[in-house]
């Protein structure tokens, strides 16, 4: 089988999707997942908001605020930042996030 490549673009660049096929495996490539619409490096202690799908620590980090779809235990309480505790250099946490505080640390949010 040979491989097929497809692309889609919208009219204002935000979405670029490729699907590439190869011996029946289909993989989704999709730029935006990928952290290509950009990244907030996070060093203090000011409250940032946004739409985040990653925050990968490049800096052991502990968290004032990280509201995001995580619950706690399995519940549908959400997990509040200080429930994280330390989160150690080199962790990627994936989900969506909206609002970020540090207590200490650094960490880059992917858009």
């Amino acid at each position: 089988m040979g491989n097929l490549v497809y692309g889609t673009k919208s009219t204002d660049n935000a979405v670029y999707e490729e699907i590439l096929e190869t011996g029946g495996a289909l993989h989704i490539q999709d730029n935006a997942a990928m952290g290509q619409h950009g990244a907030i490096l996070v060093t203090g202690t000011t409250a940032i908001t946004g739409n985040f799908k990653a925050i990968h620590v490049l800096a052991d980090a502990a968290f004032t605020t990280l509201t995001s779809d995580i619950t706690k235990d399995g519940a549908t309480t959400a997990a509040a930042g200080a429930d994280f505790g330390t989160v150690y250099q080199g962790t990627t946490l994936y989900g969506k996030f909206t609002a970020v505080t540090l207590t200490s640390g650094t960490v880059l949010l992917y858009e």
